[in-house]
């Protein structure tokens, strides 16, 4: 079974329940929602109001997942509601393009951990372990332990990550060193055996099991991609670092043949969870002079 196939289905199987809100068939959402309805019970609701809540009975969510797709969608006063009818909820909002700006503009709801529509299966795989004895909540607290009054500074310096618990040997693939390098750094500090290969090098990387591949603004590397991708990807994954993507940019990465996709905000912690996904154990990667062609 090969890493991509090993990864595709990210199965928490939690008994938990999630109560999500908003449109799950908006295209930011599609994945999430039918990851979520895949691995815990859900209650899907299309808003906030009092009558939708009235609607979920007796249930009583561990979770209150808002699909947010655009500003001013759910009221603070919305939410205030929601708190007082499940005081022990955690509150999540899996934000779409158009809200990107919201912490610039101060119009965040107060006291819910917001995550990027793009990362929202890995960020939420990771918090929703928690919940369980899984080997990664040994070693993560994680945020839904933070007090709902935690800032986004103190959400940030919270997310640390645990250390490889199956090494892979990745190449990360960029035009520039100073974008690859302090990638590189960070993977071998989790426990990855990590190399550069620079993109204008023609010689291709061997003995690898994942490629992160820097696609930031820039079609010539997309191109590029295309040209290797055939060659270096074999059975592993190939995770694009994107910037700010919209679905339109997901669906083009997925058409050339990527797995995952992460954008901006980029955090270290997004990248390892896609590798532990994928992940199976492998030998270290050897020096680069010895795997190229």
């Amino acid at each position: 079974m090969g890493m991509a196939e090993k990864g595709a289905g990210m199965k928490l199987r939690l008994a938990i329940t999630a109560l999500v809100l908003g449109n799950r068939h908006d295209a930011h959402f599609a994945a999430v929602g039918d990851w979520l309805e895949a691995n815990l019970p859900c209650r899907f609701l299309a808003d906030a109001s009092a009558t939708a809540a009235e609607a979920c009975g007796d249930v009583e969510p561990a979770v209150v997942i808002l699909l947010h797709s655009r500003p001013g969608q759910f009221m603070e006063t919305e939410i205030a509601a929601l708190r007082r009818r499940w005081p022990l909820a955690r509150f999540v909002a899996v934000f779409a393009s158009w809200c990107e700006g919201e912490p610039r503009s101060g119009r965040v709801l107060g006291g819910v951990y917001r995550v990027p529509w793009h990362v929202a299966r890995e960020r939420l795989a990771a918090e929703l372990s928690t919940f369980v004895g899984s080997d990664r909540s040994a070693t993560y607290a994680g945020l839904f332990e933070l007090p709902p009054t935690a800032t986004a500074d103190e959400r940030l310096l919270a997310n640390s990550y645990p250390v490889a618990a199956r090494p892979v040997a990745v190449a990360v693939a960029a035009i520039r060193s100073s974008v690859a390098e302090p990638l590189v750094v960070a993977l071998a500090a989790a426990g990855h055996s990590a190399v550069y290969w620079p993109l204008a090098d023609a010689a291709l990387v061997r003995g690898i099991d994942a490629v992160v591949w820097d696609t930031f603004g820039c079609d010539t590397r997309l191109a590029r991609l295309r040209d290797c991708l055939p060659t270096v990807r074999g059975d592993g994954p190939v995770i694009a670092l994107a910037d700010f993507p919209r679905p339109q940019d997901v669906a083009r990465l997925v058409e050339l043949g990527v797995d995952r996709v992460l954008g901006k905000p980029l955090l270290v912690a997004d990248l390892l969870t896609c590798l532990d996904e994928f992940a199976a154990p492998v030998a270290s990667i050897p020096d680069r002079s010895s795997a190229v062609a």
